[in-house]
């Protein structure tokens, strides 16, 4: 027979059991559409199932594992809650909740552009296509839209392009997460911030015209360890891709060296600066952590008779 205090125990219990599974089912207004897109981009290659929720992240279709298009919007909208990939989430919403508005974590936008992690849907009509929908990603050059979707037993998990005049000839609907996380900020240190630094054997030019900002920091290529470094203040942990820009001539080094540190490490990335100067440039897609312990480094060493150019360097969440 329980005692009063083995029935209270039961009850604290109980009541946190159901505190928890609240926390853990909760809608997450802070997922952001780039979250979005970096859990969409496991899901490619990997088998479609009707009514599927669920895909393992290897290219491979294995038999226990399967994803619609509807489960596969809905995982990486991460409603009602986020679920792994390989956890089945019991597929709460189909095409016909996005399209007649019954989910109450999604909104209608305007359906004649596409845009960013949004997604499009239609329902069959007579003589058109099956009820289907899919992810915006980015627009192509002849203006159609790069998406992802679940796109049959035949495809699986696949990149497609998608005509805007297509999808309203289907009378598709637009439709957005209810709420979308503030994307994080680019870090973007130029030579002029304080939190670069270099020695005075790195002179200041003005000339060139595809410099960022006001001016540009440059040095004669040596075998000698002496760095111009920029220090950004990471805000949130996670992937970062690095940028670097600098002003191009024939006379900069077609060798040069950066140095970015990550979490776990450095990498070493060369570059030719004689090219591409004037825009950012990728040097490296790498997992960072919060704080000022993560520099990017440029090194002088190179092949003597050249000069190399250190100008502005930019840090962007994915």
């Amino acid at each position: 027979m329980k005692t009063l205090n083995s029935w209270i125990t039961l009850g604290i219990v109980a009541l946190l059991l159901t505190a928890l599974a609240a926390g853990a089912f909760a809608y997450d207004p802070n997922w952001r559409r780039s979250d979005a897109d970096n859990y969409s981009f496991t899901g490619l290659n990997e088998r479609y199932l009707w009514g599927g929720t669920t895909w393992i992240d290897n290219d491979y279709w294995d038999s226990n594992e399967g994803v619609d298009c509807s489960g596969y919007v809905t995982k990486v909208w991460a409603i009602p809650n986020y679920t792994a990939t390989t956890q089945d989430d019991g597929h709460p919403y189909n095409t016909s909740h996005y399209y007649y508005g019954t989910c109450p974590y999604s909104i209608f936008v305007d359906r004649n552009v596409g845009g960013y992690m949004t997604a499009w849907v239609y329902q069959q009509a007579e003589g058109g296509p099956s009820d289907h929908m899919g992810l915006f990603v980015y627009q192509n050059g002849d203006g159609t839209w790069a998406c992802r979707e679940a796109k049959g037993s035949a495809y699986g998990v696949v990149v497609t392009n998608k005509s805007i005049s297509t999808l309203i000839s289907y009378n598709y609907k637009r439709c957005d997460r209810k709420d979308w996380g503030a994307a994080v900020a680019d870090i973007i240190l130029d030579n002029t911030s304080g939190s670069f630094s270099a020695s005075a054997s790195w002179l200041t030019g003005t000339s060139s015209t595809d410099k960022y900002g006001t001016n540009y920091r440059y040095r004669s290529t040596a075998a000698t360890s002496d760095q111009a470094v920029w220090t950004p203040n990471i805000t949130a942990s996670g992937s970062w891709t690095v940028y670097a820009w600098w002003p191009a001539g024939t006379n900069r080094s077609s060798y040069s060296a950066y140095l970015v540190y990550y979490s776990g490490g450095s990498t070493n990335i060369y570059v030719n600066q004689q090219i591409n100067g004037g825009k950012w440039n990728t040097l490296t897609t790498q997992t960072f952590g919060t704080g000022t312990g993560y520099p990017t480094k440029k090194s002088c060493w190179a092949t003597t008779g050249f000069v190399v150019m250190a100008d502005a360097v930019k840090w962007h969440k994915n």
